[in-house]
């Protein structure tokens, strides 16, 4: 889960979480660039400046009827968890 400023956004894979950890720190030392978050073809744009907010924390993925975890057969067609905290909306 990344948080910048107010905004909070789910990123997924080792491999994005370091890409978009490098990112940040690279528009930082060069005084502001803008930063992809996200690997999809909507992934919102940020400035990101010495003065931006940011936050990565790591949180476990909510287990799924398929990892034996869930309530029967009608978790299966319920929607995946994009935001675990709402209050911040």
């Amino acid at each position: 889960m990344v948080q910048i400023n107010t905004a909070t956004f789910i990123v997924r894979g080792a491999e994005a979480i370091e890409r978009l950890r490098t990112d940040i720190v690279d528009a930082v030392r060069a005084g502001g660039a803008l930063v992809t978050v996200g690997e999809s073809e909507r992934a919102p744009e940020l400035l990101i400046t010495p003065a931006t907010r940011v936050r990565i924390d790591t949180i476990d993925e909510p287990n799924t009827p398929e990892q034996g975890g869930g309530a029967g057969p009608d978790r299966r067609s319920a929607p995946t968890l994009d935001y675990p905290e709402f209050e911040v909306y």
